[in-house]
């Protein structure tokens, strides 16, 4: 006789299983339950049911069989099936469920119980409508019960008997080297129980002729009778066969199949009157509560790379097993399968047919399925009439933090447009509810949103219904992501235009791109897209908050840009080498302070400085401009003239402001890069800023220094506007003598004595070319360099080759004559004669001297050399090296690198940082429109008047206009109005009030 070694756990009681189980590593404890069903997906519950704890549970002596005692000795009657499932541990009901039908499966159960001593068990009565036994791997051998006659019993089936009073289970002993098929055949061989084994509730079961059906279903139980008087349990006649199989399941599974839909109503959700494990205790619900948590932190706890996600495929594996070779077979051997050879012994025992029997290894692929399938529960969906309906939540739903749920919460709120709360929001909940009303239909038919009753003879207003939709949210742990747990999705509330979560932070998160993309987009073009987009009010003040935030995080917060000027600088020189960054702080009274106040800072990119001194051209612009920003300054800059004549970009620097003290150190940086000594013949030429023309005769006074013409005529502009003034200004710097140039000014002092002595006080050396040295190879007036990038033809610059065209056109008209030596006289019409010396390359135009291009008299001369049979070679020789098109190429050869994003590169070591400057205020109300210049002016408001006056010629279409006989007439537009009262302009007399003193 065999007695079981397991125990009901009477209602109440608690078992110690850490020191009972210490040192019986095979002994653990069942956590049954049963008389229950489960829920659909998602969120798969057991509900309706009880638990109970079987304890001192032995894994090696553990059989399915064990299972149909435990049920019979609970009171059940013999059902037609039971379906047995177990959870693993920590895994939650929708994920964690395994079959509990066979051999195989118990050994898979087997591998659980090292590290955990209770295990959850479910049962399902009749029927099952989950894929567990689908997934269960099939077993190799039948298990087959018969009932034998007392002959046929083994010899190893002998065992002792122990005394009906010892309620104490024992462990048959003698059985362990009866050879069976599998680990249910170790606790099957019963073949004698005498003694008396009762239940909880005093009553004794007898179990007769336990008999299982061949046939193949899950173990049943035939022929069980109870006996109502309390006798002894008596089980005769049972005999396992030792060369059994695993029972066949076909007819079951296939039931299965027929009837199951694992995805129906996966929105279900239990009411809130069902009690679901009502009797479980609170040490119960907890223990449940931490496999929730568990589970969460478990199933989610895996990588996933959204941008390379592989959609799943579906694999059918029907035809593969089809096709597998007879002769072999598959056993898994730790998680692998290897083929082995079929075993002759057992041919006689039944064989699977695969026409009926899908192949079901792959357990994994319907896990698969059922991802993907809750997957598919947030897609997009269409409804019948072709509509996109996307869910915005569904229970079981996923967040990484509560961040993004709040923001999820925002944009539900902003597309239903109802405005949302949250009464429950900690570490672990978060509950948001509805604020809308229900509208309420009173007795007279009109929608309201409350009622009135009366009370006391007083109409009072009755409680307002509240809005049905919430939704709660938690997590098990600080760690773990948030699942929204319960949720209701139907608003039974009107509609509102006036959100709360519509916020300028939420709004600057959807311009993002459009601020990007443009700038300068206006506030009202905002506002009418942002309520168009979203149908609800967005007042101007919240798009002006919005937009500001939202240019704030595209173009950067300026106080950390200073923070990390240091790493740019460190990027900068790494990718461009010979790269020159200078930058200069205020000073510091507590040198233990860790921040240093920007001041200054000069760049000088090493392949600008480079292909500058590969020009050889050795002219510089200075020029500088304002700085917009909360930390305004000044921006000087500093450009060459290339081989084409186009601006080079060489220098550039940010300072406070822009004065002397600002230009000094701007020119002692650069000159420490361009290697300029206080003797350096450079030529510059500037604007006249202010500190400028001090700062260049202190570091560099034998440098030649020219002024912008431009500017010049600007400030002569703001006494003498005609435009006489201009054109005698421009002849006079375009002379190129001296002579020339003197006859220009007293012919300009013949015109206006008073214009042409202010004109004096500017040195001539500064803005005419009469006085210009022929250093810079540039006869430049202007500093408002343009960039040219013309294509080339030949082997000159663009420009180069179109200024020798012209003067080759106009030297066919000049005669050149040799005195015998190294010099020509080059005579043209209206007595123009020049010299030309052709060692020197010079001409007493000057033009050749100035511009390094022969001029047309040097031209003129080259071409009477060539009669002569001299070897002049070609034209373009005799042109300075500068234009040379190898010149320009080898200027732009060197090539400014880009760099690195922010968070690539390098971190500077200085201990201090850098914070930005102190802003200073300007004096004075902000300007809000630009200083504009005396051209701009006279272009709007004075250019009719000089046309009336007949000083300014003004093209016909701006100073007349054309009646419909076609008869032209000077317009009044733009003339100044003269008052007859009191002789002032600006007004007429109807406007008048006296401010001339007239009457």
């Amino acid at each position: 006789m065999v007695f079981v070694m397991w125990a009901i756990r009477p209602k109440g009681e608690t078992y110690d299983i850490t020191n009972e189980y210490e040192r019986v590593p095979t002994m653990f404890s069942i956590k049954l339950h049963h008389g229950g069903n489960f829920t659909k997906l998602p969120n798969t519950k057991y509900v309706k049911g009880e638990v109970r704890y079987i304890d001192l549970v032995d894994i090696d002596e553990f059989s399915v069989h064990e299972l149909d005692a435990m049920m019979l000795e609970l009171g059940y009657s013999v059902p037609p099936v039971i379906y047995y499932h177990f959870r693993i541990p920590h895994e939650d009901l929708d994920f964690g469920l395994r079959a509990l039908g066979n051999d195989n499966d118990v050994l898979n159960l087997a591998q659980y119980i090292g590290d955990n001593k209770v295990i959850e068990v479910y049962t399902e009565h009749g029927q099952t409508n989950l894929l567990t036994y689908f997934m269960s791997p099939k077993g190799k051998q039948k298990v087959i019960i018969k009932e034998l006659c007392d002959g046929d019993l083994p010899k190893e089936a002998n065992v002792p008997q122990v005394p009906a009073k010892d309620k104490t289970p024992m462990i048959d002993e003698a059985n362990d080297q009866t050879q069976l098929a599998g680990s249910c055949a170790k606790k099957l061989c019963l073949v004698e129980l005498d003694d008396v084994v009762e239940d909880q509730g005093g009553d004794h079961a007898k179990l007769d002729d336990v008999v299982q059906d061949q046939g193949g279903e899950n173990p049943k139980l035939d022929d069980v009778v109870q006996d109502q008087a309390g006798e002894h349990a008596n089980m005769d006649d049972v005999v396992l066969d030792q060369e059994v199989e695993h029972a066949n399941m076909d007819d079951v599974v296939q039931d299965q199949r027929d009837h199951f839909d694992p995805f129906d109503g996966e929105h279900y959700q239990p009411p809130e009157d069902e009690n679901v494990e009502d009797h479980q205790s609170e040490h119960e619900k907890s223990a449940d509560s931490d496999d929730l948590g568990q589970q969460s932190e478990e199933q989610y706890d895996e990588l996933v790379d959204d941008e390379n996600n592989v959609s799943e495929v579906e694999v059918d594996m029907t035809d593969f097993n089809l096709n597998l070779d007879k002769d072999y077979g598959c056993v898994q051997m730790d998680g692998f399968h290897t083929r082995v050879g079929t075993n002759d012994e057992h041919e006689d025992i039944e064989v699977i047919d695969n026409d009926r029997w899908d192949s079901l290894d792959e357990g994994s692929e319907d896990e698969r399925k059922r991802r993907c399938v809750l997957k598919n529960l947030a897609k997009e969906k269409r409804c019948s009439l072709g509509n996109v309906h996307k869910a915005s939540f569904y229970v079981g739903q996923k967040f990484k933090s509560m961040k993004e749920l709040k923001e999820k919460i925002d944009m539900h709120a902003l597309e239903t447009r109802r405005n949302l709360y949250y009464k429950k929001n900690d570490k672990l909940r978060l509950r948001a509810l509805c604020r809308g009303v229900v509208p309420v239909i009173n007795a007279s038919g009109v929608v309201g949103l409350n009622t009135k009753n009366k009370s006391k003879g007083k109409e009072v207003n009755s409680k307002k219904v509240n809005c049905s939709w919430f939704l709660h949210a938690s997590r098990s742990n600080t760690e773990s992501p948030w699942f929204v747990r319960t949720l209701n999705d139907n608003h039974t509330c009107l509609q509102s235009r006036k959100i709360r979560a519509c916020t300028a932070t939420f709004i600057s998160k959807r311009i993002m791109d459009q601020i990007d993309t443009n700038p300068g987009i206006p506030l009202r073009a905002l506002q009418e897209q942002l309520q168009k987009d979203f149908e609800v009010g967005v007042s101007i003040d919240k798009v002006f908050r919005a937009k500001a935030i939202a240019t704030k995080t595209v173009e950067g917060d300026y106080t950390k840009q200073y923070e990390i000027l240091r790493d740019y600088v460190l990027e900068l020189q790494a990718t461009n080498v010979d790269t020159t960054v200078k930058i200069d702080v205020y000073s510091e009274q507590n040198p233990s302070n860790p921040m240093r106040r920007f001041k200054r800072i000069y760049i000088c990119l090493g392949p600008l400085k480079k292909g500058f001194k590969a020009g050889l051209r050795d002219l510089l612009g200075f020029d500088g401009v304002h700085m917009k920003g909360p930390f305004p300054g000044q921006v000087l800059t500093v450009v060459g003239l290339d081989s084409n004549n186009g601006i080079y970009p060489l220098a550039y620097a940010i300072v406070e402001t822009e004065n002397k003290s600002s230009w000094v150190w701007f020119l002692q940086c650069l000159g420490e890069d361009l290697d300029l000594g206080s003797n350096s013949n450079f030529t510059f030429i500037t604007d006249r800023q202010k500190g400028l023309i001090p700062a260049i005769a202190q570091l560099f006074p034998c440098a030649e220094h020219r002024y912008c013409l431009r500017h010049i005529h600007q400030n002569m502009r703001v006494k003498w506007k005609l435009k006489e003034y201009k054109d005698h200004l421009w002849r006079c710097a375009t002379a190129t003598t001296v002579p020339e140039f003197e006859h220009c000014m007293k012919e300009f002092s013949n015109y206006d004595k008073e214009a042409c002595e202010w004109l004096r006080k500017i040195p001539p050396k500064h803005w005419a070319r009469s006085h210009f040295t022929g250093r810079a190879i540039s006869d430049i007036l202007l500093n408002n360099l343009c960039e040219v990038m013309d294509k080339a033809k030949g082997p000159l610059t663009h420009t180069a080759t179109t200024i020798l065209d012209v003067n080759k056109s106009h030297a066919s008209h000049y005669i050149a004559r040799w005195n015998r030596g190294e010099k020509y006289q080059v005579t043209g019409a209206w007595k123009d004669q020049h010299v030309v010396d052709v060692r020197n390359n010079t001409c007493t135009c000057r033009k050749w001297e100035l511009i390094g291009i022969p001029c047309k008299h040097a031209i003129a001369t080259l071409y009477e050399m060539t009669k002569n049979s001299e070897d002049v070679g070609d034209i373009y020789r005799w042109v300075n090296k500068v234009y040379w098109l190898d010149t320009w190429k080898n200027a732009y050869s060197y090539k400014v690198e880009p760099i690195k994003g922010r968070i690539m590169w390098p971190k500077s070591l200085c201990p201090t940082t850098l914070i930005p400057p102190i802003h200073h205020k300007q004096p004075g109300r902000p300007t809000k429109k630009r200083k504009k210049s005396e051209d701009e002016k006279l272009s709007q408001s004075q250019r009719g008047s000089q046309s009336q006056s007949g000083t300014h010629g003004v093209s016909q279409e701006e100073g007349c206009k054309v009646g419909p006989d076609g008869v032209q007439k000077l317009t009044r537009k733009y003339v100044s109005v003269t008052c007859a009262k009191c002789k002032n302009k600006g007004h007429n007399s109807r406007t008048c009030k006296g401010q001339g003193g007239g009457s």
